[in-house]
């Protein structure tokens, strides 16, 4: 059996503490005073400084590398009782004796400084378990059934030793905190871009020529780097770019040649349809001897019931096959006493197994109230160690989709009554979908993990096959875009829904209101019935009167208002009697006609001889105006012509007086002729 290293670095300590027991046992025995000639470099003493020197320097340079190769195999996760371990480290650091008063009053100057190298390596040591502490304490939150949201984090340990530490110590802290960051970023993957630049700076650490006791282990952690690397851009739909040193690089991973970490790199391809044509073959390939469920049992790799889950899913569909599997995993659970990484996989594992079953599922079925049956059933085998936000992604993608179609299909009275409660559950659904999706996404949430004995690949260190520790093994880092991608397209397709059924629930009320109207319209009685109609024929009364109303007072305007702008044209009596009765004979018969078209023409025959009478009385009034117009007229012509032939009468006259005047201008005497005055009548001026 493998010696784990946390046993080692007791047992380094222990040969670091008689190497300091040594020297003050030399120091003791040999009686040093601080005139002795001792003290000079080429003594014994200078010997035995420089012995332990070295022996303390290789102490320190183990102890970082030891440490570093528990970070890599997963000690932390192997190791029951590691927490308490590394307490029990850190306090025999601290009993590492000093003897502070023996060297201040016999050693002087180098004895002194022994004593402060010893100080010194037990600062650097508290730091760097101090640091794997905080990393153990980070993963055992993360796989614990009752985990804490960090808001906030110190360690007042670390702060004491933050003394003027030697370069040699500082480096050797920086290597092995970038050690816990190559584990961190493995626990904690994300497809973010925050990810891969942590990966890059310490890969970029881990490129640098490493010190000759670390060659090997600087290799590993390269490695697993540029494995993480290589996951991270299988997630990313674009290619991505950096610079390195003022020079542009694409982003590329260094070929993976290690067995192990091939074939999960062809699983991941596998995974990934569009870049391996084979992917049936080599799925098939690894269980066709776990084809029958009942061939699973507890020792079976989760690795093959990963691979059987994804054939039942996509090779040979069959999601009772998927349940049967899902089954077998929750009936295997190991109850152990103290929650653990692996009792943490295989919950998750369960939920994987599930969640694959009932996507198998919704395959095939179109029927709303089974979907809805299933998804009960399968939500009460699921562990609650994780939000898992998947299974209700299916069922309210599913559902959407029939409830869509069914829109389509049927009337809006059968969808509000047959779907209209499945919307409801599925408006609880997907609140709960969303609060789900938020935790995940701060959250790591890996869809399924492999068991810890499971995750290891053999890598050679000091000269010996060691498992190093992949925490992520084939498993992709949830996508942050993809998972908001699918919960805005199922929130669009609720709200369309949603929208549908408003609309449907105001079309069935509106129509159902109008349905009511026509029923009790129908339900009256006779009597009733009558009522409203003598109501309707008093209405159309109404409105004939009114139209009649208006027609006649439109007629005595247009009448008034013609009979004032015409009378201007107007220069005799009789003509303008003559024109107020054409016009009043023309506006009744404009009124007569209204009367025929709303009262009928059967109506105004009951008028007729008053009718008769009015229209004779009028025509012969108006050819009785017209005949002594004619008269007055021919009469006013005669008289004209009299006093023209009176003027031309008088005119003539007027002549001749003149001619005879001229005549008779010799003599001085007038002659006078009597001239008889006509009246003219007025009606010639």
């Amino acid at each position: 059996m493998q010696e784990n290293q946390l046993d080692r670095l007791f047992s380094i300590i222990s040969e670091f503490r008689e190497d300091i027991n040594q020297i003050q046992n030399f120091l003791e025995s040999n009686n040093i005073e601080d005139a002795s000639p001792i003290f000079d470099d080429t003594t014994l003493l200078g010997t035995e400084i420089d012995v332990f020197g070295q022996k303390q320097e290789s102490f320190i340079i183990d102890f970082f590398r030891i440490l570093s190769i528990s970070v890599l195999l997963g000690e932390y996760i192997s190791i029951a009782d590691f927490f308490e371990k590394l307490n029990k480290i850190e306090e025999e650091i601290k009993k590492l004796p000093i003897y502070g008063e023996a060297l201040s009053n016999r050693g002087g100057t180098p004895l002194q400084k022994i004593s402060e190298q010893i100080v010194g390596v037990g600062y650097a040591i508290t730091i760097a378990i101090e640091c794997y502490k905080d990393f153990y304490k980070h993963i055992e939150n993360a796989y614990s059934d009752n985990k804490k949201d960090f808001i906030f984090e110190i360690n007042s340990t670390l702060i004491k030793n933050q003394k003027d530490l030697p370069p040699i110590h500082k480096e050797l802290i920086s290597y092995f905190q970038n050690i816990l960051k190559v584990n961190t970023i493995d626990h904690f993957l994300s497809s973010k871009k925050e990810s891969i630049i942590e990966i890059l700076n310490v890969e970029f650490f881990f490129k640098q020529s490493p010190p000759p006791s670390f060659k090997d282990i600087y290799n590993i952690a390269f490695q697993k780097a540029n494995f993480l690397k290589y996951k991270w851009k299988q997630r990313q739909e674009v290619e991505f770019s950096y610079l390195e040193d003022g020079i542009h690089k694409e982003l590329n991973t260094q070929g993976i040649t290690l067995p192990e970490l091939k074939e999960w790199e062809d699983i991941i391809n596998s995974q990934q349809y569009e870049f391996q044509s084979h992917w049936q073959r080599s799925i098939t390939n690894r269980v066709k001897s776990y084809l029958k469920i009942e061939n699973l049992k507890d020792d079976t790799p989760k690795f093959i019931i990963h691979q059987l889950i994804k054939y039942y899913k996509d090779i040979a569909p069959d999601y009772e096959k998927g349940y049967q599997i899902a089954d077998f995993l929750i009936k295997s659970r190991k109850n152990s006493e103290k929650y653990n990484y692996d009792t943490y996989v295989e919950d998750i594992f369960c939920n994987y197994a599930l969640n694959n079953a009932f996507s198998c599922f919704l395959k095939r079925e179109t029927n709303i109230e089974n979907i809805f049956s299933k998804y009960y059933e399968t939500e009460e085998k699921l562990t609650s160690i994780t939000r898992n936000y998947f299974l209700k992604y299916k069922l309210l993608n599913k559902v959407f989709e029939l409830l869509l179609q069914k829109y389509k299909e049927v009337s809006k009275e059968i969808f509000i009554n047959e779907y209209q409660e499945y919307l409801n559950n599925c408006k609880e659904i997907l609140s709960s979908y969303k609060e789900y999706k938020d935790w995940s996404l701060e959250n790591f949430n890996y869809i399924y993990l492999l068991p810890y004995k499971e995750s290891l690949v053999n890598f050679e260190i000091e000269s010996k096959n060691l498992p190093v520790f992949f925490a992520s093994s084939f498993v992709l880092p949830p996508s942050h875009l993809e998972i908001e991608k699918h919960y805005k397209e199922i929130e669009e397709k609720f709200n369309k829904l949603n929208s549908y059924l408003e609309f449907s629930l105001f079309f069935n009320n509106e129509t159902k209101e109008i349905k009511n109207i026509k029923e009790n319209i129908t339900s009256f009685s006779d009597n009733q019935t009558k009522e409203i109609n003598e109501i309707r024929e008093s209405v159309k009364e109404t409105d004939k009167r009114s139209i009649e109303t208006l027609t006649i007072f439109t007629a005595i305007i247009s009448f008034i208002i013609g009979n004032v702008a015409l009378f201007q044209f107007i220069k005799t009596f009789i003509d303008a009697i003559i024109f107020i009765l054409s016009y009043a004979i023309a506006l009744s018969i404009f009124v007569l006609l209204i009367f025929v078209s709303t009262k009928g023409v059967e109506k105004i025959k009951s008028y007729k001889n008053i009718l008769v009478w009015f229209y004779v009385v009028l025509i012969v009034v108006l050819g009785g105006l017209f005949y002594l117009r004619y008269h007055f007229e021919e009469n006013e012509t005669k008289e004209v012509e009299e006093l023209k032939k009176k003027i031309e009468g008088i005119e003539e006259l007027k002549k001749r007086i003149e001619n005879i005047g001229t005549l008779q201008k010799p003599s001085s005497k007038k002659i006078e002729i009597p001239i008889n005055k006509t009246s003219i009548p007025d009606s010639i001026h």
